[in-house]
């Protein structure tokens, strides 16, 4: 996966990377600005939910469930030119549209399907959504969904176009356990995981063979 780099302050930009569903190009919605917290919030899922008998062990059902919050800064002023020699876009539109995009299906899949079903040859069903994967740092790239998206609008054009703007955006974090081995979901999460494990294995003190995380055990005395 991609990692964004802003040159001028020397840091990774966090950024939304959408895989389409039908293959192609993949697009890359850069955070102008990394939002200042970022946060996230896991359950774990476990058989027999809170009302597990006592006499079992404690067993996992399925992956946690994992949220993702982050509150998005838009200026126009940090608008990025769309192809070399091309000047930058004069209001957020854009980058609002991209996102906001990501919760429809697109246009060629509804009138595909539909006329499909003026030939008699299709009932409506659900549209397959495009792959989005949350990328932060080199570290965190996971597979997401969005749950929540909201925008205040802040300062706009005389054409009433915005060119500042703050962004809400709840997103669920995609595990093995919500979709087939044939999803790129799938995998991107695996991937996830198997980074989350290899820092916990790096990242504690031995002490009589059995790791402490975070822990010097020489001065615990």
């Amino acid at each position: 996966m991609t990692t964004l780099y802003d040159p001028a302050s020397k840091t990774l930009m966090g950024s939304l990377v959408i895989l389409p569903a039908s293959g192609g190009s993949r697009q890359v919605i850069v955070f102008q600005l990394n939002p200042a917290s970022l946060r996230r919030r896991l359950e774990p899922q476990l058989v027999g939910g809170d009302r597990q008998a006592q006499s079992a062990r404690l067993m996992y059902a399925a992956a946690p469930t994992e949220s993702i919050d982050v509150e998005l800064e838009l200026d126009a002023t940090l608008q990025l030119s769309p192809l070399p020699g091309q000047p930058p876009s004069p209001d957020i539109r854009p980058q609002l549209a991209a996102l906001e995009t990501l919760l429809y299906p697109t246009t060629t899949q509804v009138q595909t399907q539909q006329a499909m079903l003026n030939a008699g040859t299709l009932e409506i069903g659900p549209y397959l959504a495009p792959t989005v994967v949350f990328t932060w740092g080199t570290a965190r790239a996971v597979p997401v969904k969005v749950t929540s998206y909201s925008v205040t609008e802040e300062a706009f054009l005389a054409s009433l176009a915005p060119v500042r703007a703050r962004v809400s955006l709840s997103m669920q974090v995609l595990s093995y356990s919500d979709v087939s081995p044939q999803d790129p979901a799938y995998s991107l999460f695996l991937a996830y995981q198997n980074t989350k494990q290899q820092q916990a294995a790096s990242g504690g003190f031995s002490s009589a063979s059995q790791p402490v995380i975070g822990v010097d055990p020489s001065a615990l005395g």
